[in-house]
């Protein structure tokens, strides 16, 4: 029979902050969204979006938890959650926290419900929001690393000008807009091996062996009601649950599974890979090409596709990035300056261009939907990980900005805005209610 899970692809997690500086949070609506494209684009052009409906969803559709934490964009109730920086505050130049954005009304909001909170000091609940690591949200609760140093100088607490340091694993549940520590952290406990099922947090820990005064990374629970740790002494990482299992994967890329009834761990099928659940078996990747096959890993079937980068699933289709094109423009060298005339502070960089494709679950009806138009010598900018709702892809986009004068291209990495692209159009919006600049 087949094997459903082998070798594990291990692919860089790029974490980029998507944005959304100066977010006019109460009053933002569709009309606030603008059409981006280099070379037409000016301040101000607004475009008026109109959500539409195609019937597509994700309903149902269960990823691993290493594959849904690539993004920065997390997908709950049909709306889109992000880390991204908060200027509520101006006088805090680093702060970040959680917003919530609605694609049919275009509304975005603070996760933070306390209507009086400032999203900029320790009170609020996301403040120090890590955002190197993932968020996860489950049953209307969202989990998070949280990590910052403040100066205390209250009186009678500790000594003027003394620091304390928060380094911590919350919960913030957003109907009741409670905030609960779960555990103290340390930056070696952000990982991405995270699942949360059932109220219960299943993660990766480092964790000391008093046998053998060895230290490893163990699997572990957390009941989020109770808080009770539990370290099972095996070095495997969770990777996704359902229907009272938890997948996980060992050192060696076996797959095992949790009862999460008894407790007990349980031989699985074949070996780990990057991989959704479906309602009709499981879609994975098997050296970087696509595979289908039945829930209990027979019937592997070839999708035909390979040289996969990253894929999405939803009820109707996949999608999936393939690195097709190269071009090589100039930077600046590592210390360099950009806009300098100097030709010797600059280098020669490769720069791999991603074309995104869709095509049914069936492996049919292949049809390419978004290849970046690059013309030479012109700015222009490039897709990174996304997420799909209905006919929509949403993802953060990094920025290759040319300067004419010098022959120069800037790589920018934008802070303040995210893309959404129509996939049956071909239309490009900027989500950014910041007075429409670029």
């Amino acid at each position: 029979m087949p094997t459903l899970f082998r070798k594990r692809i291990i692919k860089k997690f790029v974490l980029f902050v998507l944005a959304a500086a100066a977010l006019l949070l109460c009053s933002c609506s569709g009309d606030l969204e603008y059409f981006y494209d280099y070379g037409e684009y000016t301040p101000g052009d607004v475009q008026m979006f109109t959500y539409e409906e195609n019937g597509d969803g994700v309903d149902g559709i269960v990823p691993l938890g290493r594959i849904n934490a690539q993004t920065s964009i997390a997908v709950y109730n049909d709306e889109l959650y992000f880390i991204a920086k908060n200027d509520a505050d101006k006088s805090v130049s680093a702060g970040y926290t959680l917003y919530r954005y609605n694609p049919k009304t275009g509304n975005i909001t603070y996760v933070c419900a306390d209507p009086t909170c400032t999203h900029s000091t320790y009170d609020c609940p996301f403040y120090g929001i890590v955002t190197s690591c993932e968020f996860y949200i489950a049953d209307d609760s969202v989990y998070y690393w949280q990590q910052y140093t403040y100066i205390n100088d209250r009186p009678g607490e500790l000594e003027p000008n003394d620091s304390t340091e928060i380094s911590c694993f919350p919960e913030y549940n957003m109907k009741t807009g409670t905030y609960k520590n779960l555990r103290d952290t340390d930056s070696s406990s952000q990982t991405a091996g995270m699942v949360i099922y059932n109220g219960v947090c299943y993660y990766n820990d480092y964790v000391k062996d008093e046998k053998t005064d060895e230290w490893h990374d163990y699997f572990c629970s957390q009941d989020t009601k109770t808080g009770k740790i539990t370290e099972y002494g095996v070095e495997y990482t969770p990777d996704m649950a359902f229907d009272g299992k938890l997948l996980l994967s060992a050192p060696d890329d076996s797959m095992y599974y949790l009862d999460t009834d008894t407790g007990e761990i349980h031989d699985g099928i074949g070996e780990s890979c990057l991989y959704y659940k479906t309602d009709d078996g499981f879609i994975y990747i098997n050296d970087r090409e696509l595979k289908s096959c039945a829930p209990d890993g027979s019937g592997e079937k070839d999708l035909g596709v390979s040289g996969i980068s990253y894929f999405y699933v939803t009820e109707n289709y996949i999608y999936y990035t393939v690195q097709e094109d190269t071009v090589m423009i100039r930077v600046p060298k590592s210390g360099g300056i950009y806009g300098s005339s100097d030709k010797t502070s600059h280098q020669l960089k490769s720069v791999d261009v991603p074309t995104i494709y869709r095509m049914k679950r069936d492996g049919s009806e292949k049809t390419e939907i978004w290849r970046p138009d690059i013309e030479e010598n012109s700015s222009f900018f490039l897709p990174e990980d996304f997420v799909v709702l209905g006919r929509y892809i949403y993802c953060d986009c990094t920025s290759y900005d040319y300067d004419e004068e010098y022959d120069v291209w800037d790589i920018v990495y934008p802070s303040h805005r995210f893309i959404r692209y129509d996939t049956e159009t071909g239309e490009i919006y900027r989500i950014n209610p910041e007075g429409g600049e670029k």
